[in-house]
C-alpha cells in the first residue's frame, strides 16, 4: 500500500543513488518495461494522463475529493504487472548507466 496515490512516473522512476539521473535514460528504461510487461499496450491506452495518473488499489480513494487528484483504481494483476515493470525499468536503467561507465 505504500504506492498508493502515487502516480505511474513517480512509481516506475529508476533511481541511481546519486540522485543525479539521466532523465533520457529513465524514461528509455522505463518505456522498455512497460513494453516488457504488456502495460504499455493493456494499461496506458485507458488512462488519460498515461504515467502522470494517480493510482490505487483502494476503492475509497475514488470518490472525488479537492484535496486530491482523481485516482484510478489496479487490479491486482495490474499492481504485480506494474511491480514488475518497476524492476526492469531500475535493472535496465542500471546496465545502462553500467556499460556507459
Amino acid at each position: 500500500n505504500f504506492f498508493l496515490g502515487f502516480t505511474l512516473e513517480e512509481i516506475l522512476e529508476p533511481m541511481d543513488g546519486l540522485l543525479n539521473q539521466n532523465p533520457t535514460a529513465g524514461a528509455r528504461a522505463v518505456s522498455q518495461a512497460l513494453q516488457i510487461s504488456g502495460l504499455s499496450a493493456t494499461l496506458l491506452p485507458r488512462l488519460p494522463g498515461k504515467l502522470s495518473t494517480v493510482v490505487t488499489a483502494n476503492e475509497n480513494e475514488l470518490t472525488p475529493s479537492e484535496l486530491r487528484p482523481r485516482c484510478y483504481a489496479l487490479s491486482p494483476s495490474e499492481w504485480s504487472k506494474l511491480l514488475l515493470s518497476r524492476v526492469l525499468a531500475q535493472t535496465i536503467f542500471d546496465n545502462e548507466n553500467v556499460s556507459n561507465s
